[in-house]
């Protein structure tokens, strides 16, 4: 037995046209497919609305996003980073709210926009902030070895 190869809009043409034809069912044709009842039908449906074009598959984004943060406000937070950069998410949703800003997004939310714009990936961002981190966090050649 020889493996056949068939692509993904040859096989759903194939089913269509299979469970469309008088007197097929339907159910019995998703069975044979491997394919859930609701899926047959919705292929079905779509092949009738907009023939072999509706077969193929559908974005799954979003058409909106009713939730996501204002440009105005992603500037504001980029331009706080700006003159301070040492704040990170939190410190700068704690400024916006004390600024008197309604809607202020999640420190991580902030954090993504600040990933986003770049200032996180700029010159100094790896280096340690604090006098500490810079003899605790030295390289080693390997495990438990002296810096």
């Amino acid at each position: 037995m020889s493996w056949e190869e068939r692509s993904l809009m040859s096989f759903r043409l194939e089913f269509v046209s299979l469970a469309m034809a008088e007197g097929a069912n339907v159910r019995a044709s998703c069975r044979r497919f491997g394919i859930s009842a609701k899926t047959g039908y919705k292929w079905i449906a779509r092949y009738r609305a907009t023939g072999e074009a509706g077969l193929s598959d559908r974005s799954r984004r979003p058409r909106s996003s009713p939730r996501e943060t204002s440009a105005e406000l992603a500037e504001l937070v980029v331009s706080l980073r700006g003159k301070h950069p040492a704040w990170g998410g939190r410190k700068l949703k704690r400024r916006l709210e004390d600024l008197g800003h309604a809607e202020v997004p999640s420190a991580n939310t902030i954090t993504e926009i600040l990933r986003r714009s770049g200032p996180l990936d700029g010159p100094g961002a790896n280096e340690p902030q604090f006098a500490w981190e810079a003899w605790t966090c030295g390289k080693r050649a390997r495990a438990n070895a002296t810096p």
